[in-house]
């Protein structure tokens, strides 16, 4: 309910008398009035991290699936784990571009083409591993800024990640760390329906108060070309205790079954084997109604086959 300017600060704010409002409200000591005046000041910046503070304090931290829109409480789009990443060294983003498999950028959060993730950055995780093994190839500036982004991801996120690893290689899923589970780019299968269907994440999930919506598509066959046609995949939140894998409507391709990969392969073999042939049927006899005769209307030569019977 206070009257707060939403000043970006460098120092961490604390609640002081504002003669303005005249109330104790949170301020900092060093205000940054323009982000790129400050990074043109700072060249060597490599990124930053924006920390969230309200004046009046949660009296209890939210679960992933619970929604609270701060943009209503204090102006704020931040993000609902209230941290942000931006991205500042143009080296650092060429790195994060060479090991991606999908768009760094999470248009998610409303970031005008920045480089800038909400915590807790879905992107690295499913990226740190590459990250990783780019930074024993890299050399100079390249080599430095990435070992800041990875120790930082080290110092405050080290604990979660792994976290998750464990529970994904044994099949636990918890609402925790459900968000982690899908990465754009990547296959999903769907195992709820009368039988398998795959398709490709096209976003982050969203999650709502009740459910998380993973955003994807796949190839559709009109009767003449294939056309990409979207979809939504939907998980009912919050998840029940011992939730694992295989209670999952859709799932990433590494968590299916050898059985259920084989049968989609199988049908997509059997798609294309029969992709640019013709079939055709013709049940009369040729001019000299001695045999069948069958044309293909795609060539320019007749075959003649033998005579069928009830044909």
């Amino acid at each position: 309910m206070h009257l707060h300017d939403q000043t970006v600060y460098e120092d961490t704010p604390v609640r002081a008398f504002s003669e303005r409002t005249q109330d104790l409200v949170l301020s900092g000591n060093a205000p940054v009035r323009n982000l790129g005046h400050y990074c043109s000041q700072n060249p060597d910046l490599s990124f930053i991290i924006f920390q969230e503070y309200v004046c009046v304090e949660d009296a209890a931290p939210r679960m992933p699936w619970e929604t609270f829109d701060r943009r209503q409480q204090v102006g704020s789009e931040i993000s609902p784990r209230v941290q942000r990443l931006c991205i500042i060294s143009d080296i650092l983003k060429k790195a994060l571009d060479h090991v991606a498999s999908c768009s760094p950028l999470e248009t998610r959060i409303g970031t005008r083409g920045l480089h800038e993730m909400a915590a807790p950055y879905l992107f690295l995780y499913h990226h740190r591993e590459r990250l990783r093994q780019y930074e024993q190839k890299a050399t100079g500036l390249a080599r430095e800024n990435i070992s800041l982004l990875l120790g930082f991801l080290n110092s405050y996120y080290d604990a979660e990640y792994r976290e998750a690893d464990a529970e994904f290689s044994k099949g636990i899923l918890t609402n925790k760390h459900i968000e982690k589970l899908f990465c754009p780019n990547e296959i999903v299968i769907e195992t709820s329906g009368i039988r398998e269907l795959a398709y490709v994440v096209r976003e982050w999930p969203e999650i709502t108060d009740n459910q998380m919506g993973v955003s994807c598509w796949s190839w559709q066959y009109d009767g003449m070309s294939l056309q990409r046609q979207n979809a939504t995949l939907k998980l009912k939140l919050p998840l029940p205790e011992n939730f694992t894998k295989d209670e999952l409507p859709f799932c990433p391709i590494s968590m299916a079954s050898d059985r259920v990969i084989e049968t989609l392969r199988e049908r997509g073999r059997k798609f294309w084997s029969m992709k640019d042939q013709y079939f055709g049927c013709f049940s009369g006899l040729d001019i000299n109604r001695i045999q069948l005769h069958v044309s293909h209307p795609l060539k320019e030569y007749k075959e003649k086959v033998p005579r069928l019977s009830n044909r």
